[in-house]
């Protein structure tokens, strides 16, 4: 999750906060900060990961994939889209928001299971929701224009499709991550805004703190 902020000593400029946040093995929270949001940041910061990344749909990340990274997208990036569509078309964007919502549905129910537990319930509830949706996606992108606000938000979660569905395959990664999203907008990013003036380099720097997602 990245964000564009403005640092406190009046020699910096505009830079971004890319936030990294790992699992509960490794409870840590790290907030890069970087000059743009390019692709160098995320190639430079993963350059010897290997596992799951879940993100957005932003391309920067692509490089990292192709070395091998899993992608995992975000079904809250994915609601959201639709949700940018409900004033133009307010019944098909509502059914959207629905068939989500019964995949979070699922995901309340296995919140305090073990991972194997969570794997097992999503493929025994969230697959067929997950086969509704497709099905849905499929008949009403003929019935829309491709530039429209619900014809883009289609367009997004069709793409994102084979990384939307990866969370199904392991019981450790969420649907979404809302978890770093929060991290980045806490009070607590804010008090730490300062620690950047003496930590940074020309270029980029790092701040680490453990993660209280994971306690």
């Amino acid at each position: 999750w990245e964000a564009l902020v403005n640092y406190l000593a009046p020699d910096f400029h505009p830079d971004f906060i890319a936030l990294w946040l790992d699992d509960a093995t490794h409870p840590y929270t790290v907030y890069e900060a970087t000059t743009n949001r390019s692709c160098d940041g995320p190639m430079t910061f993963l350059r010897d990961f290997k596992g799951y990344l879940q993100a957005d749909a932003f391309g920067g990340y692509d490089g990292v994939y192709a070395r091998g990274v899993t992608e995992v997208a975000c079904w809250a990036h994915a609601r959201r889209k639709f949700v940018e569509a409900e004033s133009s078309a307010a019944a098909h964007a509502a059914e959207a928001i629905a068939h989500i919502r019964l995949l979070y549905a699922v995901e309340e129910k296995v919140r305090s299971s073990s991972a194997q537990e969570r794997a097992a319930l999503r493929q025994a509830e969230a697959v067929p929701r997950l086969e509704s949706l497709r099905l849905w996606l499929d008949q009403v992108q003929k019935e829309v224009l491709p530039k429209s606000p619900l014809g883009q938000a289609l367009t997004y979660v069709r793409k994102q499709w084979a990384a939307l569905n990866v969370y199904l395959t392991d019981g450790d990664l969420a649907i979404d991550n809302n978890a770093a999203e929060r991290a980045l907008r806490g009070t607590a990013v804010g008090r730490n805004y300062a620690q950047f003036r003496a930590m940074r380099s020309y270029s980029r720097s790092a701040l680490i703190s453990e993660s209280a997602e994971w306690r």
